[in-house]
């Protein structure tokens, strides 16, 4: 009898939430020439109904304080108008759910965006962005992140604790590398880093990931390879090892010392060295890392000091022959892979952690 009461009282909360959701206020201003947002959105009596609200193609040059008084707005779209900037406020829509300020004006984010714990998609394309707050990390709730045609120099380490995200879109950007820690988002499905200045991708990608799928990274000139797994995927490589490194350019990775390679293909800054058959030997602090890895497992690392939790929380590559992770050592094999129809040479590298397992490589 209990149960039967329940399931009805389930249902009958169930049908009045859909009726709340049905009531709720779209408002259309899209193409309308508006150089500020109505005012009469802001009077006490329409405040809290307003829970989508559309701007498109206006000539909005601000976003005024006041749009924190909207504290039901769920969606909030200001495509295509001329912000320059965007106030602390916005923090304020605690049930924002989607916010999309592409094809603006925009040089920064403020860093009340970390208040949105509900917003799960964020667009932020054709804008002036050089970088992204790193409050970014604190969309706990975040599902697609783009920020393509910016000026992005980095994207912030923190961006690993983003766990919903699965698409992150960072296309025509300036980005000389992506940080290893994108990694560890375990339910990305696509990366995309087209028309960069990537040098390399991170060896670490998908090689631990089920859910990715898709990583296109066309029209970086100078990223030469990419790690030997991820051809398993749908990879994107079209215009890509055009140029080769110039002198002078300032590099904070490592260049991999091969006449295999003629020095194109660059190695992330966290490999302190590379082995070779003149080096068949993990140095200690290697192994005494790896050995750190394995007895705590990685969801018991905080007790660790936070230099040392920073480091391990990430490895930098996974051996191709046996899957032990790498942190600061390891040896590499470059496979050359022509590309079609332009015939460049590009080259799928297989990462090792020992010597034995790098011999191994060799005889596959």
């Amino acid at each position: 009898m209990s149960v039967s009461k329940d399931f009805h009282s389930q249902n009958a909360k169930k049908e009045i939430e859909e009726k709340v959701l049905a009531e709720k206020f779209s408002l259309f201003y899209n193409y309308m020439g508006l150089e500020e947002i109505p005012e009469y959105l802001f009077l006490e009596k329409n405040r809290n109904t307003v829970c989508f609200l559309f701007l498109k193609n206006n000539l909005l040059k601000t976003v005024e304080s006041n749009i924190g008084q909207l504290k039901n707005l769920i969606e909030l779209y200001l495509h295509s108008n001329r912000i320059e900037f965007l106030p602390s406020e916005i923090g304020d829509l605690a049930y924002l759910e989607c916010l999309d300020v592409s094809c603006n004006k925009l040089a920064a984010i403020p860093r009340e965006i970390g208040k949105l714990k509900r917003l799960r998609r964020l667009g932020l394309s054709n804008n002036l962005l050089q970088s992204l707050p790193e409050e970014i990390g604190e969309l706990e709730a975040l599902e697609t992140l783009e920020v393509m045609q910016n000026c992005l120099l980095e994207m912030p380490k923190s961006i690993c604790r983003c766990h919903q995200l699965q698409n992150l879109m960072l296309n025509g950007n300036r980005l000389v590398s992506i940080p290893r820690e994108i990694s560890l988002l375990h339910k990305l499905v696509e990366l995309s880093v087209s028309g960069n200045r990537l040098l390399y991708l991170p060896p670490f990608l998908g090689a631990k990931n089920e859910s990715l799928k898709f990583v296109f990274a066309d029209n970086n000139a100078f990223l030469h390879g990419i790690a030997i797994h991820l051809f398993g995927l749908e990879v994107g490589i079209n215009r890509c090892g055009t140029q080769n490194l110039e002198s002078g350019v300032h590099l904070s990775s490592r260049v991999i010392d091969s006449h295999l390679v003629e020095h194109v293909l660059v190695f992330p800054k966290e490999f302190a060295a590379l082995g070779s058959e003149s080096k068949p030997v993990v140095p200690l602090l290697e192994m005494a890392l790896r050995t750190v890895y394995l007895s705590y497992g990685k969801d018991h690392l905080s007790s660790l000091p936070a230099h040392l939790n920073e480091l391990l929380q990430c490895p930098s590559a996974a051996c191709d022959a046996c899957g032990h992770v790498m942190f600061l050592y390891c040896w590499h094999r470059a496979h050359e892979i022509t590309l079609a129809p332009r015939g460049e040479t590009f080259y799928g590298v297989s990462f090792y952690c020992s010597y034995r397992c790098y011999m191994l490589g060799d005889l596959r």
